[in-house]
């Protein structure tokens, strides 16, 4: 709107005022972004003792997370077995566990081909990093005895879910609203 004031000899001139108005908006989106730090897991046997006392790897920040409504984290083996050739290994010998610094930051797991919930109802965050143990017991170990040495690998897929979005059903596979997916190698190499 635009006004103008004229003055005379008997009055005060007055100050001419222009004014707009106009609309400030924030918009706020859902962000997602989950990223693997590592692109292979590599659990190795390579003395006595890795057979007698298991083995584990504790991987810094493997996961970074940025979500900015609540989630959950789903954690899948592409198969029940890692395989070199015609031999196969169980994924249950391998457990995803937080490394010891870190306690209670997310559930401990036994892979599996179906899905596993690493951490449920997570508040947002931005750039959280987990760091995580990958580990074969002794007692799992006993399992890897009379196997051909080779590189047994499987794929790892971590999925990110809103948990409103999750359709539980114990016939088929729990996750049924994927919002994020990442694909990841893990290989158990074992040398006879």
């Amino acid at each position: 709107m635009l006004s103008k004031n004229v003055a005379d000899a008997q009055t005060t001139p007055s100050v001419t005022a222009l004014t707009y108005n106009m609309p400030l908006n924030i918009v706020v989106k859902d962000l997602t972004e989950l990223k693997v730090n590592q692109s292979t897991v590599d659990l190795s046997y390579k003395f006595a003792n890795d057979y007698i006392n298991g083995i584990y790897i504790d991987i810094p920040n493997h996961l970074a997370i940025s979500k900015t409504t609540p989630f959950d984290v789903y954690v899948k083996a592409s198969n029940n077995t890692l395989s070199m050739g015609g031999s196969t290994i169980p994924v249950g010998l391998i457990t995803l566990s937080p490394t010891p610094d870190v306690k209670r930051s997310f559930n401990a797991i036994t892979l599996s081909a179906t899905p596993q919930k690493l951490l449920s109802g997570a508040m947002p965050v931005i750039d959280k990093q987990l760091n995580v143990r990958f580990a074969i017991s002794a007692e799992n170990t006993k399992q890897l005895l009379g196997k051909a040495a080779g590189d047994y690998a499987t794929t790892i897929t971590y999925s990110i879910v809103a948990p409103s979005l999750l359709i539980i059903s114990k016939a088929e596979t729990i996750i049924n609203y994927i919002l994020f997916t990442l694909n990841k190698h893990c290989n158990l190499v074992t040398t006879m």
